[in-house]
């Protein structure tokens, strides 16, 4: 696995379990470009819950440009 795809994957994963500590980590180790650039144009899957929280934690984005939300915004998903 290259290193483009794991921090991207490591993002989605703070967001998706993470409090405002680890958001605030993940913001200081790659700087807060490349994180909300990843959350809004790069990660492909994120549960409802977790795109809430991505806005609360990051209120210049907007759901309608997050492509996880375009992605699946017609599209039921299931869990397995």
């Amino acid at each position: 696995m290259n290193w483009e795809r794991s921090y991207k994957m490591v993002i989605a994963r703070i967001i998706e379990r993470g409090g405002q500590d680890e958001i605030d980590e993940i913001v200081r180790f790659y700087g807060p470009e490349k994180v909300i650039t990843a959350v809004r144009d790069e990660i492909y899957f994120l549960p409802n819950y977790s795109i809430e929280d991505a806005l609360k934690f990051f209120p210049e984005l907007k759901k309608e440009e997050m492509y996880c939300y375009l992605n699946r915004k017609n599209k039921p998903y299931h869990w397995i």
